[in-house]
């Protein structure tokens, strides 16, 4: 497991981070972290942290789509629900549910 000495994430990756090793997931077998980018979950699913003040929130159906082409589910967790309830925004995301668009 990386130690808080050894990560190079941001906060909010850190809390993403540790609900996915919570529920089993290990990195390197389960999933690979890329900072600023997001999480893959083998084989087919990203897990990306969408900001609460984001200036590129309106892509978020392009970036979609063009993951859906590569064969990819992008799924986004808003920023300020992962630090609300992390298990349950992950669980869903593990699930390709996004909450994200849901207000």
């Amino acid at each position: 497991m990386t130690t808080q000495a050894q990560w190079i994430g941001t906060e909010a990756e850190s809390v993403l981070f540790n609900a996915l090793v919570r529920l089993g997931k290990k990195l390197g077998t389960d999933f690979q972290f890329q900072p600023g980018f997001g999480f893959l979950v083998m084989p087919n699913l990203l897990i990306s942290i969408r900001l609460t003040v984001d200036p590129n929130r309106g892509r978020a159906n392009i970036l979609k789509a063009q993951m859906a082409g590569e064969g990819v589910d992008l799924i986004f967790i808003d920023e300020e629900r992962l630090y609300s309830d992390p298990q349950y925004v992950v669980e869903a995301a593990l699930s390709h549910r996004d909450l994200s668009f849901r207000r």
